[in-house]
């Protein structure tokens, strides 16, 4: 086995475990403390990419969520939905985002995790395992199937294949969870532009990871990215 995937996979077990363990104590427990991890670890990690005018913007969104929880909710999905047609801009070969865009929307991105703490653990693993299943089967079928590339800026090495397993294994697995098929799409569809989100981010502050405290996978928003859009979603349906 190729060394890189033989860490990926050592760190992933390991991960398994440490979830299991808070698992077994409580599972709001675990979800407490994994969305703090992500929280933290992502915000950092974002701090580092985007410099301080993220940390200036995290700050706003704070004391506006602070004063007016519902306008930072509002803000949130809104920074979603730009995201949203950005990803798409990028499928059509133009620009839609400035760079200098980039921070104000991470910080409504991180701060719409937040929301998560007040779902319940069933859902939040849910929407967890839907991001993860997604990721597994992307980079399957893009190993085993890719052959058209290039399909978004951000991400030039992952293909259309992979896309389309990963969208229908996360989608087929989210139905089998209880949702609804249109939620179990949209979800799935987010987890894939979540992740190309962190990519732009990445390729504009021109780093291949995001950090490095996860042997294999970079850094905590390497692994999360696909996750925020999903903890975000579940939380209105």
């Amino acid at each position: 086995m190729n060394p890189e995937l033989m860490q990926r996979a050592i760190t992933s077990i390991g991960l398994l475990g440490i979830g299991a363990l808070l698992y077994s104590i409580s599972s709001d427990f675990a979800r407490d403390i994994i969305l703090i991890l992500i929280i933290v670890g992502c915000a950092f990690e974002s701090s580092s990419l985007l410099g301080k005018h993220f940390v200036a913007q995290l700050f706003v969104m704070i004391l506006i969520a602070w004063a007016f929880p519902v306008v930072a909710l509002v803000v949130a999905a809104l920074a979603w939905f730009v995201i949203f047609l950005d990803f798409w801009a990028q499928v059509f070969q133009f620009e839609l985002l400035e760079v200098n865009a980039y921070p104000l929307l991470q910080s409504a991105v991180i701060y719409g995790a937040y929301w998560a703490f007040d779902i319940s653990p069933g859902h939040f693993f849910m929407a967890i395992a839907v991001a993860v299943l997604l990721d597994v089967f992307a980079y399957l079928g893009g190993r085993m199937f890719g052959k058209h590339k290039n399909i978004i800026v951000a991400s030039p090495n992952k293909s259309l294949e992979g896309f389309v397993v990963g969208f229908l294994a996360g989608s087929a697995f989210g139905v089998m969870m209880g949702l609804l098929v249109w939620q179990a799409a949209l979800m799935a569809m987010m987890a894939i532009i979540g992740d190309a989100w962190a990519s732009s981010i990445k390729r504009q502050a021109n780093v291949k990871d995001s950090g490095y405290i996860l042997p294999g996978h970079g850094g905590i928003l390497d692994r999360t990215d696909s996750w925020l859009p999903c903890l975000f979603l579940v939380v209105f349906f």
